[in-house]
């Protein structure tokens, strides 16, 4: 299985401490090199990210520039740009994003895309967590993430924490 990540779900796991489930459920990430950058970003602020440096799971690939994904930075950031191109010239079986535009983008494309609350959710079924609702308030807390009172409520339900 082939899996390309851009930067917000690794962030996200990696403030949860739970980057185990991304190894879990899919062995191998591969990340362009615009994405390592902005995740070393994040030291100099202050935050740990020596777990993502020492994945062994976690592989590197750096993307050569053409009209492609020029075309793709003229409209998103660099990670998520680097990233759409790379699950795209990978032949991803899934593209690990959470921006909503990028995720618009990666659909048009023809990428299989998911995000963070997702993989939670697939964790859930798996038996990786315990609890999607206290991940998720974690998740709101340390890192910030996103997600209006109705998806989470949704969430809640389809793995059965609430009816």
């Amino acid at each position: 299985m082939i899996i390309v990540s851009d930067n917000s779900p690794l962030s996200l796991f990696l403030a949860i401490d739970k980057l185990e489930i991304l190894k879990t459920l899919y062995g191998k990430v591969i990340i362009p090199q615009a994405v390592f950058k902005e995740l070393q970003e994040y030291s100099h602020l202050g935050q740990d990210i020596s777990p993502i440096l020492e994945a062994d799971w976690i592989e590197v690939e750096e993307v050569k520039s053409d009209d492609s994904l020029m075309e793709l930075k003229a409209v998103l950031d660099e990670g998520e740009s680097e990233a759409i191109y790379l699950a795209k010239l990978l032949k991803a079986d899934y593209l690990l994003i959470d921006e909503h535009k990028g995720r618009k983008i990666a659909h048009n494309r023809g990428l299989e895309i998911i995000g963070s609350l997702g993989i939670l959710i697939l964790a859930k079924q798996k038996g990786l967590i315990f609890s999607l609702k206290n991940t998720l308030d974690l998740a709101r807390v340390k890192a910030r993430f996103r997600l209006s009172n109705s998806l989470y409520h949704k969430a809640l339900q389809i793995v059965g924490e609430i009816e």
